[in-house]
């Protein structure tokens, strides 16, 4: 080798790890990518808020978001009752309590809103009218002791604005060669029709015939106005009442009383020109709402 110096060059070894420090570029896409996937999480979770209804904490300063609640319904009734002929003061009171009574049970079952009613019941009697009851009644007192007479505010002066007795009179029945008298309890409308031998029917359509056959008393006449103890009467006066064959229809009419769904007992009383009464005794129904009777008069 000459005597010039000889150069040896090394290699360089390269190093197999990444430096510490990345690149601002590639630190800045990170961190934009980390806040769309965040902002993404947030606008989920409001709408499964939003759909679910659920209080969830959203705000940073921790205001809940909640459903508003249900706001609570007071209701007023007005009703009307008007008397029958021959009832009583007392009698028209009692009916009043009996339809508060209903009135009351029908708001507070229908209508989970409702809280309070307020309710009161007039009496009319020939066109005059005048309280006849009136309460408020909460749903907490309802639930405690639906009796509407622990709660009721009653008119005693009512009775002389109304021109009537404090107790009633009994019922005028029509009687002659034949009566027909039908009786039942409770509000329900039970109708009595009467055919005579001639074909022609007596009823609430038809309350007289030419052969002098008249209804005289009918009660619970479309629900309308009830009797404590309901009765309906046809009869013939003496000496009109043709001879022959009669037959008796009684009917039911309308259910007035929701509380009641079974049968009705009722008596059908036929008293011909000798005096005798003769009972029929039968039930109607839904389900059976006619039965017939027949009997004879002057024929024997």
């Amino acid at each position: 080798m000459s005597g010039a110096a000889k150069r040896i060059v090394q290699p360089v070894a390269r190093s197999t790890t990444q430096p510490a420090t990345r690149p601002v570029a590639q630190r800045i896409a990170r961190l934009i990518a980390q806040q769309a996937v965040q902002q993404t999480a947030r606008w989920t979770l409001a709408l499964l808020v939003a759909a679910t209804s659920v209080a969830i904490d959203l705000a940073p300063k921790g205001r809940i978001w909640r459903p508003a609640p249900a706001q609570a319904v007071s209701a007023r009734a007005n009703l009307t009752l008007e008397a029958y002929s021959g009832e009583g003061f007392q009698d028209l009171t009692i009916r009043a309590e009996a339809l508060a009574q209903d009135e009351i049970d029908a708001r507070f079952g229908n209508d989970i809103t409702i809280s309070r009613v307020s309710l009161v019941v007039l009496g009319i009697n020939g066109g005059l009218s005048a309280p006849l009851l009136s309460l408020e009644f909460d749903r907490a007192d309802w639930r405690r002791n639906p009796d509407v007479t622990q709660y009721a505010r009653y008119y005693p002066d009512s009775r002389s604005l109304l021109g009537l007795p404090m107790n009633g009179t009994s019922q005028t029945l029509g009687t002659g060669d034949v009566q027909v008298t039908l009786r039942w309890a409770g509000r329900d409308d039970l109708d009595l029709a009467v055919m005579g031998p001639g074909g022609e029917m007596v009823f609430y359509g038809n309350p007289e015939i030419a052969s002098g056959g008249t209804l005289d008393v009918d009660a619970n006449g479309g629900c309308q106005v009830s009797m404590p103890e309901p009765v309906e009467n046809i009869f013939w006066p003496t000496g009109t009442a043709p001879t022959g064959e009669y037959r008796a229809l009684v009917n039911l009419f309308s259910r007035c009383d929701p509380s009641n769904t079974g049968p009705i007992e009722f008596t059908l009383t036929v008293i011909l020109l000798d005096g005798t009464p003769i009972d029929f005794n039968g039930t109607v129904s839904d389900s059976t709402p006619y039965q017939t009777f027949s009997f004879d008069f002057g024929t024997n």
